[in-house]
């Protein structure tokens, strides 16, 4: 039997068909392993991530007894930060001459040691009356030689002539009752499941709880040991500046929360009396309360001027504030009360003898006092002029060159003011 070859036609036929069954083959092995491994990497990946959020809850969520937020466990007197911190100058009162009169609640009584050392004295007390939060006055002069009582104010001006001719002046403060007899004060009105005590909170701007040990040994000691104070040891910070951080402290809210007290949006400013601040509950509660705060300029809510004119009315019974503007309005720097009033000024006291201007370290302190000057413009100066009587004795013109005339006309007043 004859075989019949096959056609050269039918054989290309054959050759295309099994041609496209290998690709189709191909094609769909290619697309069912990328399919297989994408639903396979995402597994994987969704395995990794639930990984990841797990590990993040385990971070932020804490178990039961254990602190959220933990603070760097930082050593206070490590040798590796102790070497940019020097040794404070000892302040060392004059016990020649000490204060006239001595302040007992709200007497003013003339000192048994100055009627010694000056023979009889007579004195004028002038009560310091508040109108607004930056205007003060005083009340008519009232003659005493024993004694007199704050009837209107917690603070007083009072200036003395001795028999020997000796003057002295200076401002006091006291505490007087007549405003405390006309709210509700007392225990009797304290909330029956509280605690009967007096509360203090003792806050520094600008300065670490570590600078605090450090600077203020003995002051942290007497705060920690003596009145077993409680110390914050760090908080969430939820503003950004001193009233954005410290006003949630005092009123429990965020400046967001709070009417706009901002002197920016000018007429629409409210006065900070609408906020909600803590003590305005401690007086419902039978507390006399105080604010106390370092200087005028440095009063939280009116720092930085971002307040519109602080507190229309009266802040708290007894308010330091009142007797910082009076060193203003009686023309003298000095901002502490009584005798300490050398001490205000670094520089002032260094010339009587407190310290050695011979120190470039104490000299370059003393400049960095100088508002915004900055520890790099006060060594410039240094370097520039050598010594502090140096820089005292330049005029304003040679400062400028050096530091700018902006700067210049407020270090030159700085340092007129201290002389003075």
């Amino acid at each position: 039997m004859r075989m019949g070859r096959v056609r050269p036609s039918r054989c290309l036929v054959y050759c295309v068909f099994i041609g496209i069954f290998a690709i189709g083959i191909l094609t769909c092995y290619r697309w069912y392993t990328m399919e297989y491994l994408s639903y396979d990497q995402g597994i994987l990946q969704w395995h990794m991530e639930s990984a990841i959020m797990q590990e993040r809850e385990r971070e932020v969520k804490p178990r039961e007894g254990m602190q959220a937020c933990k603070h760097p466990d930082l050593p206070v007197h490590d040798p590796t930060i102790m070497k940019f911190f020097q040794t404070n100058f000892t302040i060392s009162c004059d016990q020649k001459d000490p204060d006239w009169v001595e302040v007992k609640g709200p007497v003013i009584s003339i000192s048994d040691s100055a009627v010694r050392i000056h023979g009889d004295i007579t004195c004028k007390a002038k009560e310091l009356l508040r109108v607004t939060d930056d205007l003060n006055k005083l009340a008519e002069a009232v003659e005493f030689m024993q004694s007199y009582k704050l009837m209107q104010s917690d603070f007083a001006e009072i200036t003395c002539l001795a028999k020997d001719g000796t003057k002295w002046k200076s401002i006091v403060a006291g505490i007087q009752k007549q405003d405390i007899k006309k709210e509700k004060i007392g225990w009797q009105y304290a909330s029956s499941d509280g605690l009967p005590l007096n509360v203090l909170i003792w806050g520094y701007d600008s300065l670490s709880r570590n600078t605090f040990i450090r600077k203020l040994p003995l002051a942290y000691k007497y705060l920690t040991e003596t009145l077993e104070a409680i110390v914050l040891h760090g908080y969430n910070i939820v503003g950004d500046g001193t009233p954005q951080a410290l006003t949630p402290i005092l009123t429990g809210r965020t400046e967001l929360e709070l009417p706009d007290c901002r002197k920016r949006v000018g007429e629409k400013a409210h006065h900070v009396d609408v906020y909600p601040m803590i003590w305005k509950d401690f007086r419902q509660y039978g507390y006399v309360t105080v604010l106390l705060n370092a200087s005028k300029g440095l009063s939280p809510p009116n720092l930085q001027m971002a307040l519109l004119g602080g507190y229309m009315t009266t802040r708290t019974p007894v308010h330091m504030m009142d007797s910082l503007l009076m060193p203003a309005e009686l023309g003298t720097r000095t901002m502490v009360l009584a005798e300490a009033k050398k001490h205000s000024n670094p520089y002032l006291y260094r010339k009587k003898g407190g310290g050695s201007d011979n120190s470039k370290g104490d000299v370059l302190q003393t400049l960095m006092c100088i508002p915004k000057l900055g520890e790099r413009k006060a060594a410039d100066l240094l370097k520039t002029f050598g010594s502090l009587p140096g820089i005292v004795s330049a005029s304003q013109t040679e400062l400028a060159r050096v530091i700018g005339p902006a700067l210049a006309g407020s270090v030159k007043t700085w340092l007129n003011g201290s002389k003075s």
